[in-house]
């Protein structure tokens, strides 16, 4: 029943209903070590991938489709953030933003209600925070292209893993990933009672980060092994 529009509708019903009684917010953890990812079989011809500089994306973003929200190219400025995009000649075809070292809460939560929770991240390991198609190149592979050529990129930059979080809903994500080599390795969430913000998440040092509440920035990552 996974992935069917009858899963799809139970699942959102459930949220609507919980969330009526206790907003919450819950994600899955997921992890990808480039030496288990998997190549797309399929062919996308001319696709080429690079990293964008703030004005492209803010030339980008003047596209609605594009979803790519008009103050991200500032965020670039201020945050260790980029912006990894598939282009077919001149066309955009998709895009994805990683993180660095600090992944800020905003960046990390499924719900505009939701504070998110931040990640500390060792140097061998980047957060993948949002993966975006646009609509009319959907159904072609190009989100499966996008992360193995993440996987080739960030590689030459001395990374070996990549990690991202996801609603528990997103199940199409969480299907597309898998099929690249992208494992679960815990579930993270946020609820909130009276008014006020409670959190939970695994230990997940052991795979190179750590999350934490927004108002925990002063956790350390323990030496990197």
């Amino acid at each position: 029943m996974t992935g069917t529009p009858a899963y799809h509708f139970v699942c959102n019903t459930l949220n609507r209903v919980v969330n009526k009684v206790i907003p919450v917010d819950v994600c899955q953890i997921m992890i990808l070590k480039f030496a288990d990812a998997v190549q797309p079989t399929s062919k996308i011809d001319g696709i080429e991938f690079r990293f964008l500089s703030p004005e492209e994306v803010a030339d980008c973003s003047m596209d609605t489709a594009s979803d790519l929200g008009n103050d991200m190219h500032n965020l670039m400025l201020e945050q260790d953030i980029r912006c990894y995009a598939a282009f077919q000649g001149t066309t955009l075809l998709g895009y994805s933003w990683i993180a660095d070292g600090d992944a800020m809460p905003e960046h990390n939560h499924g719900g505009h209600q939701f504070t998110g929770m931040g990640l500390k991240l060792q140097s061998n390991v980047s957060f993948l925070f949002k993966c975006f198609v646009l609509p009319e190149h959907r159904g072609q592979g190009v989100n499966k292209h996008l992360l193995w050529g993440l996987t080739e990129i960030l590689g030459e930059e001395n990374k070996d893993r990549l990690v991202t979080t996801t609603s528990w809903k997103n199940k199409i994500f969480q299907s597309s990933s898998r099929r690249v080599g992208f494992k679960k390795i815990g579930m993270a969430g946020e609820w909130k009672l009276f008014g006020k913000s409670h959190y939970w998440s695994p230990n997940v040092e052991s795979h190179g980060c750590v999350l934490y509440p927004p108002s925990r920035q002063d956790l350390a990552l323990s030496p990197q092994s």
